[in-house]
């Protein structure tokens, strides 16, 4: 599936009944049957997605209407995506595959069976399967379902991988640790609004997926500096970002849910140049501050917010505020509500 993520816009030709690549090279990409007339769908989707850019063979087995929508980051020379559709089957037949790439596909949603030479099995929530784009297989979507797609080139991790092509075609359980850490970070990748680096997001996601796989003893080290590091420091913001809200919040907390010692986890933050509590605190404040400038929470009493964002000590709360925007919390809501009736 490697040379559909080389794509890098697609349009509609009416002239051809083809889909063409434009450029420049846009940072995300998006391509939804939606965006069709309900006729053209299947042809656009399976002759001109499918079958061309994927090179692969497509079944519709969807009960209604044929849906589709893939969005996809460039990130180098790999792919990161989100495949979202209806009931169908996905065909690799080698004779027809032209690139040495390697595919893992994720379960976000749904129900998947995947067919490879060796082994028939269930792709559960949160399992891998990867595939050898050289070798034949089945991908059966058996309900509208959503994925993540990785296409990476063979060549960039050959040399991270253990007995690479022993250990591809393979069925990665969604406790694998390495695996855990990968979604989380293609996660983060997905929720940003633009990706500064995004080659360096590409090696960091090859190096995760070669640990996945089983990473050769002398690139171990070179992984967990280079991205894995990275990765688990990301984690680690995410988690507080998700959890800044809860007063009690302390590195223990965090250490537990993520599988880390909480010395890992300070040795982690070293990193980014703060502390647990400095990026604690910064989330709890980003947190009110919106809260405040909401003229439907209006209603809502200074204490109240500043529970809601974390802070039990309402003292503690002004401070914080005064010294991070200049303003007190009854200021900040006052200016937002004249902006409101201006």
């Amino acid at each position: 599936m490697e040379s559909a993520w080389r794509s890098s816009a697609f349009a509609r030709d009416r002239s051809t009944d083809d889909i063409h690549m434009n450029a420049p090279q846009p940072s995300r990409f998006r391509f939804s049957t939606d965006d069709l007339a309900p006729e053209e769908r299947f042809k656009v989707w399976s002759e001109g997605f499918v079958h061309r850019r994927m090179e692969m063979d497509f079944i519709d087995r969807s009960p209604g209407d044929l849906r589709f929508t893939v969005e996809f980051i460039p990130l180098g020379g790999v792919a990161a995506g989100i495949v979202r559709g209806t009931p169908s089957v996905f065909l690799r037949r080698p004779e027809r595959d032209r690139n040495e790439a390697l595919y893992m596909v994720i379960n976000r949603a749904g129900r998947f069976r995947v067919v490879q030479r060796q082994q028939e099995f269930w792709l559960a929530e949160g399992d891998a399967a990867v595939f050898d784009n050289r070798q034949s297989s089945e991908f059966h979507c058996l309900e509208e379902g959503e994925t993540w797609s990785l296409s990476l080139p063979r060549d960039a991790l050959r040399h991270l991988v253990r007995d690479i092509e022993q250990t591809i075609e393979r069925h990665i359980r969604a406790d694998d640790p390495a695996l855990r850490l990968l979604t989380g970070y293609l996660e983060t990748l997905f929720g940003l609004g633009e990706i500064a680096e995004p080659e360096l997001a590409g090696v960091h996601v090859a190096d995760l997926v070669a640990s996945a796989l089983g990473a050769r003893k002398e690139a171990q080290g070179l992984i967990e500096e280079r991205s894995v590091r990275a990765a688990r420091l990301r984690a680690v913001l995410d988690e507080i970002t998700r959890r800044a809200g809860e007063p009690l919040l302390d590195p223990a907390r965090v250490a537990e849910t993520l599988g880390v010692s909480v010395r890992y986890l300070h040795r982690l933050l070293e990193d980014s140049g703060k502390t647990f509590s400095e990026h604690v605190l910064e989330r709890r404040l980003d947190r009110a501050h919106r809260l405040l400038r909401d003229p439907r929470l209006a209603h809502l009493k200074i204490s109240e917010v500043a529970l809601e964002s974390g802070f039990s000590d309402l003292s503690h709360f002004n401070r914080s505020m005064r010294r991070r925007f200049g303003e007190t919390p009854s200021a900040v809501r006052a200016a937002a509500q004249r902006r409101e009736n201006a």
